[in-house]
């Protein structure tokens, strides 16, 4: 739990939008990665699903999916999202502390 308050308050800090996907605490998170794996799909599914929580604007969104070991297709669609969105920070790596 404190690993992840840390996160929070880097990325709050660091991005206007998170959107964070906990794939131990909501299963039905991984219906977003079992059809097309296109970015545009994917981002259509998730807004679709969390609403209004799931804003994604270039270079102020960071996308968190935690427990992704327990949704194997959201950790091949991280390959489609590297190679989709060249020029433009995705993801910032940040230390994880047990």
């Amino acid at each position: 739990m404190e690993k992840l308050f840390l996160f929070w308050i880097l990325q709050k800090k660091n991005y206007k939008h998170v959107v964070y996907l906990n794939f131990f605490e909501n299963p039905d998170y991984a219906s977003v990665f079992s059809g097309s794996l296109e970015i545009d799909n994917i981002v259509m599914m998730l807004s679709a699903l969390l609403g209004s929580s799931a804003v994604f604007e270039e270079g102020q969104t960071v996308l968190v999916l935690d427990e992704i070991q327990d949704c194997p297709e959201a950790r091949t669609a991280l390959k489609f999202f590297f190679e989709s969105m060249v020029g433009m920070t995705l993801l910032e790596l940040v230390p994880c502390w047990e």
